[in-house]
């Protein structure tokens, strides 16, 4: 439900330049799509060219002769021959521009003339009145409606910026505002303000200069509440080179505490201010003269400082490193006072803090506040609280000390046929006696086990080579032993092939599931293959295929079919060509029904194999059976992630055992990710499970996730060694997963990994597709994670959507299989849970599949939208149904809100409902 676009850095310009095919350029056509100005996108499509050729396309501005693009970056078009690019450049309005695409070095194509339009120059102007009236006023024109923009004000003549607008706001749809403020800008001096868009100054105004007119002096007095002392008196209007003194008298008392004999002259605005430290006490009234002449000039108002119980007190807590997070301690402030805190790094000068939230004390005066922020260790900080603008109090310096650094490995293996390895190590104790393993974590043999122990040098670090030659395509790991007990491991690193002859691929779906695939690379794309699937455990040859086919361009297949073949049996694929063997897979065995207890990964962590165990036994429980979950709105930015969770725990209920956020939500801003991290790595802390999905971008085009063209799964079969531009940019996505993924398994919390979800819709670019192609590419998946990338905290969860009907809408026929799946679920928007049309599979056939069964999305019916589940679908009624038609739920997730549909728990009547009912599991 919902993904977010993200924007996904692809470096893949180098690993593009292997797959280069001749071809022939056929009819071919180029389109070119320029943005009016101010904007300078364009993109430019082509149809026609022969899949394999190589393009560079040119875009020439026929208006002046320039060139804005010059495209020396070649590519290829797609499958059909198609291509779109992308980008920005200086296009300027009112020229006419014409894209035109090269094939060796000849034009193939030209485009149709293009002229953007100008959109209209953003406009300033800015109104200051003459003095004694204050404020000002600025107006703006021509800007683009729904950019964000915020004012500053520059005083030229004193070179100050009195007005610094940090409220961004938008203006309306013809483009224009006004803002209005209330800062006194200084009469006689010269000011000019300045709109800025995306930190950009869009528009500059004329300069002002307010007169000065003649005003009536004015005095104001300010005195600091008990027990902070002295005062402050400022004055305007008064005559230039006029001699002023001050006197404050104390009304309550009849006394005269300050009586200034210090003359002195206002500056050149008549303006002045005078302060004192003269302790004046609480609760007394207290009034400021300032004389002219032995003459009252001006009279300010009243003033009766407070009495406090104690002076406002600060204090700073920070966490020695590897430790994160801060926290803030205030006591002695005024209650419903508003109070702001900064933590200032006094070693360099920054301020890692500046907290512009301001919040109100306790009715004691107290507060605390915390953040994840990681401070660097071994630097000085001070932390301060400000009230109405003013520093408050400070606290003591804190400097977290720095703990010794963690030993770390790296492994360098050569590709082959290059032999030996490379071990290098730093962070070690000096003196302590080290040796070194490879582990082949492909093979699970031990290459390498070293019993030469050798000492590091001063430094902690260490370099060890061996001639060992270690298989290519395995995927390797170092481990470094210190008295017996591994001390630190390398990233898993696979060493690259030598090109080598076809390599084949069997899948076979563990029982009760149906059918194979074959998928193969590296053959010749001329050449016909023709398969055959081999039962070594009775001697059959239970598929025998006589329909010869031809590999892809790129030397790749994935071929399928329903065959049944018998659990328990050993079977190898072998593919054919001229009634030879030219490739033969490796052995698979597909599982039986009864040996459903094992996790899908061999390597899965004890975790893991603990939560699943659990899972297995819970439908058997009298209660404690349906861990309850929520998905939060991690990529929201407007509003506190934790908002779901906290609204619950604040009024005295558990958690929800297990929460979920997108993958996509996490590499958008650092400060973001802390703040995930942070929460959820708390969450794992406290027992509680995380959730992960991943609405993916579409490889193929670039495009979001529901960008459903362009799609060939076979493509993605093989992430560890991807063939075309579209398996690169999918190794991306999962090399992103997997960077996320770590931070949990460093942690030891188990991740609920669910990705490919709803795939028997037809909304997602990897929904609704061949059965076999969608197995290739979930197994794919499943090896790269763990195999490539070593990550065993993994569940993975096969999440189908509920059956709307039809045959595609079966939940169960794109079923992986029992081999790489952990947990089957569906995601069910209904205002009664129903899992499927009246007659169609669906919870039933889900149970079926021998794994626990999840409801891993719910909410009330989201057609048409809002559905509001606070009436719709209530957390009593929740439970109420998992229980009446669903008795074998293990676990039950909501989804969160969003347009007023309140599908979160925190939304919905009585949470204690669902959260305390018995049959429950929350953390």
């Amino acid at each position: 439900m919902e993904p977010r676009a993200r924007t996904t850095p692809w470096a893949i310009a180098a690993a593009l330049a292997f797959l280069a095919t001749a071809g022939a350029v056929n009819a071919s056509t180029v389109t070119l799509t320029v943005a009016d100005a101010p904007s300078q996108a364009y993109s430019v499509s082509g149809q026609g060219f022969a899949p394999g050729s190589w393009i560079w396309v040119d875009v020439n501005d026929l208006t002046d002769g320039s060139q804005p693009v010059h495209g020396p970056d070649a590519f290829q078009p797609d499958a059909n021959g198609a291509f779109t690019r992308t980008g920005t450049a200086p296009f300027t309005c009112g020229h006419a521009f014409q894209a035109t695409a090269y094939v060796d070095n000849q034009v193939a194509a030209v485009s149709a003339n293009v002229t953007p339009s100008c959109a209209p120059v953003p406009v300033l102007t800015l109104f200051v009145p003459d003095a004694p009236a204050t404020g000002f006023t600025v107006q703006g024109t021509g800007f683009a409606p729904g950019s964000w923009i915020w004012i500053t004000v520059e005083d030229t003549t004193a070179g100050t910026k009195p007005v610094d607008g940090p409220d961004a706001f938008q203006p309306d749809a013809s483009g224009a505002f006004t803002r209005t403020g209330t800062t006194a800008l200084p009469c006689g001096h010269a000011f000019q303000a300045t709109a800025w868009v995306d930190n950009q100054p869009a528009a500059v105004s004329g300069t002002v200069t307010p007169a000065c007119q003649v005003a009536v002096p004015a005095i104001t007095l300010a005195i600091p509440d008990a027990p902070a002392t002295g005062y402050t008196v400022r004055g305007t209007g008064f005559a230039s080179g006029s001699w002023i003194w001050i006197t404050v008298e104390d009304t309550t008392a009849g006394t005269k505490p300050v009586d200034g004999p210090d003359a002195f002259q206002p500056d050149a605005s008549g303006a002045f201010t005078r302060t004192g430290t003269t302790a004046l006490p609480c609760s007394h009234a207290f009034q400021a003269t300032a004389w002219v002449d032995n003459q009252p000039a001006a009279v300010s108002g009243t003033v009766t400082p407070a009495c406090q119980a104690a002076a406002p007190a600060v204090t700073l807590s920070i966490p020695d490193a590897p430790g994160t997070g801060l926290t803030i301690r205030g006591t002695g402030f005024t209650p419903g006072s508003w109070i702001w805190v900064d933590v200032d790094d006094v070693t360099d000068g920054s301020q890692p803090v500046h907290g512009p939230e301001a919040f109100l004390p306790d009715a004691a005066g107290a507060f605390t506040r915390t953040s994840p922020l990681r401070l660097p260790c071994g630097h000085t900080f001070r932390a301060t609280a400000w009230v109405n603008d003013q520093a408050a109090a400070a606290s003591a310096p804190a400097t977290p000390a720095c703990a010794a650094a963690a030993p770390a490995l790296v492994l360098t293996v050569p590709d082959a046929p290059a032999t030996g390895f490379t071990v290098r190590g730093t962070g070690f104790a000096a003196g302590s006696w080290i040796w070194v393993t490879v582990e082949d974590a492909t093979s699970g043999t031990q290459p390498v086990d070293g019993p030469d122990a050798f000492q590091p040098a001063a430094d902690g670090s260490f370099t060890r080579t061996g001639a060992t030659a270690l298989p290519c395509g395995h995927a390797l790991r170092a481990n470094a032993w210190v008295d017996n007990r591994i001390a630190a491991v390398s990233t898993l690193t696979t060493s690259g092939c030598a090109p080598a002859g076809p390599v084949l691929a069997l899948s076979v779906p563990d029982a009760p599931g149906r059918g194979f695939t074959v998928s193969g690379r590296g053959f010749d794309p001329a050449a016909w293959v023709w398969l055959t699937v081999e039962d070594a455990t009775d001697g059959t040859k239970p598929v025998d295929g006589p329909d010869a086919f031809q590999p892809a361009a790129d030397g790749t297949f994935s071929r399928g079919g329903w065959t049944a073949l018998p659990c328990g049996h050993a079977f190898t694929a072998k593919a054919w060509i001229l009634d030879q063997v030219a490739a033969t897979s490796s052995s698979v065995t597909p599982r039986c029904a009864g040996d459903a207890a094992a996790a899908a990964d061999p390597d899965a962590t004890a975790a893991a194999r603990a939560v699943l165990s659990s899972l297995q036994s819970a439908p058997a429980r009298p209660d404690h059976r349906v861990v309850i979950g929520q998905a939060l709105r991690g990529w929201d930015f407007d509003q506190p992630v934790a908002e779901p969770v906290t609204s619950l725990t604040n009024a005295g209920l558990p958690a929800p055992k297990l929460l979920e956020v997108d993958i996509t939500d996490f590499g958008v801003t650092p400060e973001h990710d802390q703040e995930l991290y942070g929460l959820l790595l708390d969450h794992a802390s406290r027992g509680g499970l995380v959730g992960l999905t991943y609405h993916a971008d579409n490889p193929f085009t670039g495009g979001s996730v529901y960008d459903t063209s362009g799609v060939n799964l076979p493509e993605l079969a093989h992430p560890a060694a991807p063939a075309t531009a579209a398996a690169i940019r999918w190794r991306a996505e999962l090399d992103h997963a997997a960077d996320v993924i770590r931070h949990f398994e460093a942690a030891g919390a188990v991740v609920f990994f669910r990705p490919l979800h709803e795939s028997n819709g037809s909304w997602f670019w990897w929904g609704q597709v061949d059965p076999a192609a969608f197995r290739s590419l979930w197994q794919g998946v499943f090896d790269y994670l763990t195999k490539t990338q070593g990550l065993h905290n993994l569940l993975w969860v096969y999440s189908a959507n509920r059956n709307l009907g039809g045959e595609l809408s079966d939940p169960t026929r794109l079923y992986p299989g029992g081999g790489v799946v952990d947990v089957v679920g569906l995601d069910i928007y209904d205002d009664d849970l129903s899992d499927a049309d009246p007659g169609e599979p669906g919870y039933a056939a889900m149970v079926a599949l021998g794994k626990p069964f999840a409801i891993t999305e719910y909410g009330a019916g989201n057609w048409p939208a809002p559905h509001d589940g606070a009436v719709f679908l209530p957390n009593a009624k929740v439970i109420q149904l998992i229980k009446e038609k669903y008795p074998n739920t293990v676990l039950a997730s909501a989804w969160y809100s969003s347009d007023g549909d309140n599908w979160q728990i925190s939304d919905k009547p009585d949470p204690a409902a669902l959260l305390l009912d018995p049959w429950a599991v929350t953390r």
